[in-house]
């Protein structure tokens, strides 16, 4: 028979103020904090009164969502609680002539503050970033411009991907103002890259800050969810190259500025159906092909020579040509809709936006030339039709091309070089940038 896993924190006779617009309660709690970061608030049963019937009324007259109560408590040893809270039971009990509340609610995010004092000169500054379900064998350890970065994940089975298996820590003796809001980011990208090498999206859930060896702080983001590991492109068992992966990406800038964060949260969504999964790549595709576009340009030719050049003398041979022969063809309203149409030749094809962000950006592309087109073919069939033709083993063939194709522009723009596992043509390794002789995805 299981058992439910004890929680990572618990604190008792708490006491506070839950606030909502005009109204606010006092409230004595507990609150945990389970292996999933979901941090639970049980309310000690209370008398209902003036003060906190909003507790029970409708939370929801004029909105779809119930909105949130910010907290500001007491708890024990001089510890400050803040966060914003959800409340997601509230029962009524009469017993007699008594009335009273049971209320339960979560909260994200969750800041607790401990009375700490001031750090020994030298004793540093460290957060531990607990992580979701992240595999590893060993310590790694990388300097940064923020300190001493160091990541270990577990070695043993993990049933639950969203709980939390994993730290990433950062140590140094002298922060900056900003060093906290910095780390965040730093976090943000050494587990995008973790999350790549291990097929799944690793995030974390809660914070610590230590001063010296004191812990000063503890901020709960909240669970988040995530699949189990899928086509993972690394092995695990030694996150050394991978943290070095890391740092060096969080020092260039490069991923972040290509959209590569966005696209990878699509990339690990893992949907169940071969069709979705073409759409998650595709997805992902397009946001990495919309983000070069917008600071390279999408049009044919530069927009001012379209504009003050070629658009006015497309306009007047439709004015002069098109429109006085083909009226009585068809309506006023439709001829102005095409004329309206003119302004757009100018803007390349996603199929030429791709081209040129695969040649700026030097991705190879050997094995999967002829694909490509097939799988943006596929995409709009799916997308704009809720079909396709292909046949399953075709459907399976174009999900790897399309995933291969973003795999390879995700180590380009890490400048990765080395072995990574393809799955173009079932699990194997092969060094990248690829060869001329990596296996190419073959019709079914």
């Amino acid at each position: 028979m299981s058992t439910a896993s004890p929680p990572l924190l618990t604190l008792a006779s708490c006491t506070g103020t839950l606030t909502r617009g005009t109204d606010s309660a006092t409230i004595p709690f507990s609150l945990s904090v389970a292996r999933d970061g979901r941090v639970t608030i049980v309310c000690a049963t209370q008398p209902l009164g003036r003060m906190n019937a909003w507790l029970y009324e409708d939370p929801f007259p004029s909105a779809r969502l119930a909105p949130p109560c910010s907290l500001r408590a007491q708890g024990p040893n001089g510890t400050m609680i803040t966060g914003e809270v959800h409340l997601t039971n509230v029962d009524r009990r009469i017993t007699g002539s008594a009335t009273t509340l049971d209320v339960r609610a979560e909260a994200t995010p969750l800041r607790v503050g401990y009375p700490t004092p001031a750090p020994e000169p030298g004793a540093g500054h460290t957060l531990e970033y607990k992580t979701t379900g992240m595999h590893g064998y060993g310590l790694a350890v990388a300097p940064t411009s923020l300190g001493l970065l160091s990541i270990t994940g577990t070695p043993a089975a993990i049933t639950d991907y969203s709980e939390l298996h994993g730290a990433l820590r950062l140590r140094t003796d002298t922060p900056p103002l900003d060093w906290v809001e910095k780390a965040d980011a730093l976090a943000r990208d050494v587990l995008n890259v973790f999350s790549l090498a291990q097929g799944h999206l690793i995030r974390w859930s809660i914070r610590e800050y230590y001063r010296g060896t004191n812990l000063a702080e503890v901020l709960c983001s909240g669970p988040h969810l995530t699949s189990s590991p899928y086509e993972p492109l690394f092995s695990h068992l030694d996150p050394q190259p991978l943290l070095d992966l890391a740092a060096r990406a969080y020092t260039s800038g490069r991923s972040k500025s290509t959209g590569v964060p966005v696209a990878l949260e699509w990339f690990l969504m893992n949907p169940p159906y071969a069709e979705m999964k073409v759409v998650a790549a595709s997805t992902a595709l397009e946001h990495l092909v919309a983000t070069h576009s917008s600071k390279k340009g999408n049009t044919i030719i530069p927009t001012k020579m379209f504009t003050e050049h070629f658009l006015p003398v497309l306009r007047g041979a439709f004015d002069t040509v098109v429109w006085d022969q083909l009226l009585e063809a068809t309506t006023a309203t439709q001829l102005a809709e095409l004329r309206n149409k003119l302004s757009s030749l100018n803007y390349n094809s996603f199929g030429a936006r791709l081209e040129n962000m695969l040649t700026e950006y030097a991705v190879p592309t050997w094995g999967l030339e002829d694909a490509i087109q097939e799988v943006i073919k596929l995409r709009n069939r799916i997308v704009h039709q809720g079909l396709t033709s292909s046949t399953p083993e075709e459907l399976i063939r174009l999900v790897a091309v399309v995933r291969e194709l973003l795999k390879r522009l995700f180590l380009t723009l890490l400048d990765y070089k080395g072995q990574y596992q393809s799955f173009l043509d079932g699990p194997h390794w092969v060094p990248f940038p690829p060869v001329e002789s990596t296996a190419v995805a073959q019709p079914a």
